[in-house]
């Protein structure tokens, strides 16, 4: 598939999904980019160039508002005039390589879309530090919704029926389409140590995946990308709290292992009895397991068991 292929393909199936959204949904809604300008700092004075309608998602009081080509931005294409069409392949086409941009299906206007957004600008971390909130990343996105309480999750949801982004496919994030927005949160976001520990992991696990994909075997590296994910999440989190692995490069070394080996691998005797025996030490994963006979692993890899969708 060429590029102009697989760019015509992506704007007709964009168009289909919000087609079809609008008539599920019965309202009246608005399609926006959400973009990530630091990607593609240029972008911005193109997509101004058409002349099409956007807003800054930094608040007026942040220092960063004030270079809004490097600041995340909404870009309203409901119209579906000449010119927004024109926005809309340029993002892809920009965006083909990199998480750019994400696509909201919203009832809210445009400003009072960025008004809601605005407080997700910054978080306050638990030693009262701010730290930029990057909501508008797709990938980080998804890891807040799991982190984020009860009443945050509610609160960020409710100003969009639907958001949608390319990662290896199609992705989608259902939101609440509230009728009318709950009051604007007064201040920033407030993590807990937990949802920070959480969100450190589940980034750590994102950045594994692509560390490690091209090293995966195959039935490994063409499973989807999220179930892939979840199946790092899962061995880090046995690799740290069972095992006290610490150092990246262990903590990599384990999760390779159980994505091209077995994903229990480390319930043989032998692997544990090596993983428990050692634990604190400050030898390397890989040669504090180098004693496990090849029968072993020959046979972890013949009983794995199928991958689950």
């Amino acid at each position: 598939m060429t590029d102009m292929d697989f760019l015509t393909l992506r704007f007709d199936e964009l168009r289909d999904w919000f087609g079809t959204i609008q008539r599920k949904s019965g309202e009246s809604l608005h399609l926006y980019a959400l973009v990530d300008g630091v990607l593609d700092e240029p972008v911005l004075q193109k997509i101004i160039q058409y002349e099409v309608s956007w807003r800054n998602l930094y608040p007026p009081t942040m220092l960063e508002s004030h270079t809004p080509e490097a600041a995340p931005y909404l870009v309203d294409l409901t119209a579906g005039e000449r010119e927004h069409a024109a926005v809309m392949r340029l993002l892809l086409r920009r965006g083909q390589d990199k998480d750019l941009v994400a696509w909201v299906a919203s009832r809210q206007r445009l400003r009072d879309l960025a008004a809601h957004f605005h407080p997700y600008a910054e978080i306050v971390m638990p030693e009262r530090r701010r730290a930029l909130l990057r909501y508008y990343d797709p990938s980080i996105m998804d890891i807040l919704l799991r982190v984020f309480s009860d009443e945050q999750r509610e609160h960020f949801l409710s100003a969009f029926y639907e958001c949608r982004y390319w990662q290896d496919g199609w992705s989608a994030i259902a939101g609440k389409d509230y009728e009318t927005l709950p009051p604007a949160l007064e201040r920033s976001i407030v993590l807990t140590a937990e949802q920070c520990e959480v969100m450190g992991n589940d980034s750590f696990a994102q950045t594994l995946y692509h560390n490690l994909k091209p090293k995966m075997v195959p039935r490994m590296a063409n499973i989807e990308k999220h179930q892939c994910i979840d199946y790092i999440r899962q061995l880090l989190a046995r690799a740290t709290q069972r095992y006290k692995l610490t150092t990246q490069a262990d903590l990599a070394y384990f999760s390779l292992l159980g994505l091209n080996v077995n994903l229990t691998f480390d319930a043989h005797p032998q692997i544990v009895e090596a993983l428990l025996a050692n634990r604190g030490s400050p030898d390397a994963l890989s040669l504090r397991l180098s004693h496990v006979e090849e029968a072993v692993w020959h046979q972890l890899f013949e009983e794995r068991a199928p991958l689950t969708t």
